[in-house]
């Protein structure tokens, strides 16, 4: 519905909903393919996969990485099982690697800053500036592309949805918020950095997956997590809006008389160097 400009739960016309089904409609799979013989351990398979693979695209951590893949192999009785598991696990992170070649990883892509009302620009107090927008260039996993999950962008400044949604920010977000209460403090807190691998980790163990539905499961999450982080950023670059910091702050140009600007406003959380909208938390 977001995606297609319906939010808040609005009803979704037919015609548009059975558009969304068909592009949406697709078999998740992996573009490889890889032999492997009965009786090949599953378990030096996988480590071996996701080590090759971890240490080709972030060689920094091999000395770290190393270790944990020696830990998971000693666990493994040696025999034709764990070295044909070995053997399997290398051909599928080089098939997997070979696929991704040219995806746009780590593209030429600069962001851009603004000096207008709603224009992003880097932020207080470290005017800090992340390196991540190339990840709206990544070619998707699963999707057809970012672009066609293009949304109608943030509210208009001079919207009454807009100065509602300020509003609350402004009153909840502040680091000294005294409309808060401090579960919310605490929620807010515990997402900034959630730590999703190990909740999927333990849905796994609590649900006593194997190492085939484990690793399967793992897939199909960060694979789906990986198509919203890419249309995120797509998004956040395509926009390229202020953060409210910025928004409240310079609130006296927005046009909007129902946002009153505070010079002086710090959110409870640091301020991240890129652009607002949408919210990456409601992306991932």
């Amino acid at each position: 519905a977001w995606a297609n400009g319906y939010p808040d739960g609005d009803a979704i016309p037919p015609r548009v909903l059975a558009d969304a089904r068909a592009r949406i409609e697709r078999v998740l799979t992996v573009p490889l393919s890889v032999d492997a013989e009965g009786g090949y351990s599953h378990d030096a398979a996988a480590a071996t996969a996701a080590y090759r693979v971890l240490i080709d695209l972030l060689p920094q951590r091999q000395p770290a990485l190393e270790p944990l893949y020696q830990q998971s192999l000693a666990e493994i009785p040696d025999g034709e099982a764990k070295t044909g598991g070995i053997s399997v696990g290398e051909e599928a992170a080089e098939a997997m690697l070979a696929a991704r070649e040219g995806d746009g990883t780590d593209g030429p892509r600069e962001p851009v800053f603004g000096t207008e009302s709603g224009v992003w620009r880097p932020t207080p107090p470290d005017y800090a500036v992340s390196d991540t927008a190339w990840i709206g260039d990544v070619e998707p996993f699963l999707i057809p592309s970012a672009e066609g999950l293009r949304t109608r962008g943030p509210n208009r400044l001079e919207s009454g949805i807009y100065a509602r949604e300020f509003n609350e920010t402004k009153q909840l977000g502040e680091l000294n918020s005294s409309t808060r209460t401090p579960e919310q403090t605490d929620v807010a807190l515990y997402w900034d950095q959630a730590p999703w691998a190990e909740i999927l980790v333990s849905l796994a163990q609590s649900q006593n997956l194997n190492t085939n539905d484990s690793a399967r499961l793992l897939a199909r999450v960060s694979l789906a997590t990986a198509d919203a982080e890419i249309t995120c950023i797509s998004e956040k670059n395509y926009w390229n809006t202020w953060r409210p910091i910025t928004a409240i702050r310079e609130a006296a140009y927005d046009g909007n008389p129902a946002t009153i600007p505070d010079p002086d406003w710090t959110p409870l959380i640091d301020t991240p160097g890129f652009p607002e909208y949408p919210a990456g938390h409601t992306c991932g």
